[in-house]
C-alpha cells in the first residue's frame, strides 16, 4: 500500500500514454467482462438514474455499457472520452444499441457516473476522483471497478526470483481507494474485491493474452530491449513456475476492486474507515435517494 494522499508510485506517465494509445480501437476484452458484472449491481437499484455518463468507454469497453443503457433505458446517456478517442463524436461511434448516446458536455451533472475500470493506469486518482465528483449531483453515484494489488502475484514472483526487474506497474489496495475518495468528499464509499483465474494451454497463449491485456509501466522495468534467448527463459519459467488446474492449464488470477459512492448533499464527509457487508451495500442501494 501507498499513503492515501499521495500519488502513485512508480508509474512512467509516457508508458502510460502508449499503452491508453493501443486501446483507442477497443478495450481489452478482460475490461468489457469486467464492465459485465458491474452491470449485475444495478439490479439493486430500485429508482432509476434520469441521466448517467459512461466514463471513457474507449478505455472500460462497451458491453457494460450496453448492460447499463438496457437497465435503464429511458435515462439520458452521456459519453466523455477524454483521451484521443475523444475526437470522435458520440454519434459516429460503433455503439451496440441503437439510440447513440451524446458526448457529454463537461458541465451538466448526472445522476449516475459509470468508470468501468477507471481508476487502473491513473498516477492521480484523487484528481481524477473530484472530477468525478464535480460531474455528479448531490446524492448521484459512481460506480467503478480496479485492478487490485494481488494481480498477476505469481507471474511478479517469477520476475523477484529470477531478477529481471518489475513485471508491472503497481496496484492499489482497495482500503487505499476507501480513503481517497473520501479526501475527494464522497460520502459512504463501499469497496470490495473478487477473484478472476485465467487458464492458459501454455506459457506462449498466456503471454500472447497478457500482451492485449496492458503493458509493463512501471517506471523501474528493465530499461532495453529483452533478446529472444530470454524470451525462451521466461516461457520454460512460466511453463515450470505456476500453478495448473486439474486439466493441466497454467492458472494466473487476477483482483478486480469493485467501488460505489455517493456525491454528498453539502455535507461533509466523515472521516475514517468503515466496513460494510455486502448485504448492506444492497440495502443502501435499494433506499430512494432523496430529491
Amino acid at each position: 500500500m501507498h499513503p492515501s494522499n499521495a500519488l502513485v508510485p512508480h508509474l512512467d506517465s509516457a508508458a502510460l500514454q502508449r499503452e491508453r494509445r493501443l486501446w483507442q480501437g477497443g478495450a481489452p476484452w478482460f475490461h468489457d467482462e469486467v464492465g459485465v458484472q458491474m452491470a449485475e449491481r444495478l439490479a439493486w437499484f430500485t429508482q432509476a438514474p434520469a441521466s448517467w455518463i459512461d466514463w471513457e468507454p474507449s478505455w472500460g469497453g462497451q458491453k457494460g455499457a450496453a448492460a447499463v443503457a438496457a437497465r435503464f433505458p429511458r435515462a439520458k446517456h452521456h459519453v466523455y472520452e477524454p483521451s484521443a478517442a475523444g475526437s470522435v463524436p458520440a454519434s459516429k461511434w460503433r455503439w451496440p444499441w441503437t439510440k447513440a448516446p451524446s458526448t457529454w458536455d463537461g458541465q451538466t451533472p448526472a445522476d449516475l457516473l459509470w468508470a468501468n475500470m477507471g481508476l487502473r493506469g491513473v498516477a492521480d486518482p484523487q484528481a481524477l476522483m473530484r472530477q468525478w465528483l464535480k460531474a455528479l449531483k448531490p446524492h448521484g453515484m459512481l460506480m467503478f471497478s480496479a485492478l487490485g494489488p494481488h494481480s498477476l502475484e505469481t507471474v511478479r514472483e517469477i520476475y523477484a526470483q529470477w531478477g529481471w526487474g518489475e513485471a508491472m506497474s503497481p496496484l492499489t489496495d482497495m482500503h487505499d481507494w476507501g480513503d481517497m475518495l473520501v479526501s475527494a468528499s464522497f460520502a459512504d464509499p463501499v469497496l470490495d474485491a473478487s477473484f478472476f483465474d485465467l487458464t492458459y494451454s501454455d506459457s506462449s497463449a498466456l503471454l500472447a493474452d497478457l500482451r492485449t491485456l496492458g503493458s509493463n509501466t512501471h517506471d523501474q522495468r528493465f530499461p532495453g530491449c529483452r533478446s529472444r534467448q530470454w524470451r525462451v527463459q521466461l516461457c520454460e519459467a512460466l511453463q515450470e513456475g505456476l500453478p495448473r488446474d486439474e486439466k493441466g492449464r497454467l492458472i494466473v488470477r487476477i483482483e478486480v476492486i469493485w467501488g460505489h459512492a455517493c456525491a454528498p448533499s453539502g455535507v461533509p464527509a466523515q472521516t475514517g474507515e468503515t466496513a460494510i457487508s455486502v448485504d448492506q451495500m444492497r440495502g443502501m442501494l435499494r433506499q430512494p435517494r432523496s430529491k
